[in-house]
């Protein structure tokens, strides 16, 4: 089964050209990478490391890269 027929499949969709799943990113996405064995993978933009952790503790088998080209700016705050 190909990924986008397992999407349609896993949450009763029509193709379209735009799929929405309206589903919770915290904890939906990270389970269907899991279910579509998506075991190697990168995070561009990691901040706090918050969603890679959740990526890591639902796919055990998980090797994820996280990136983040971070520096601070003359003026910037961390509010």
């Amino acid at each position: 089964m190909s990924t986008l027929d397992f999407i349609l499949s896993r949450y009763n969709l029509s193709h379209q050209p735009i799929i929405k799943t309206y589903r919770s990113r915290d904890w939906e996405l990270p389970r269907l990478f899991r279910d579509l064995q998506f075991n190697l993978g990168a995070e561009i933009g990691v901040a706090q490391g918050l969603f890679s952790e959740k990526l890591c503790q639902v796919n055990k088998n998980l090797k994820l890269y996280l990136v983040d080209m971070w520096e601070q700016y003359p003026g910037y705050t961390d509010e």
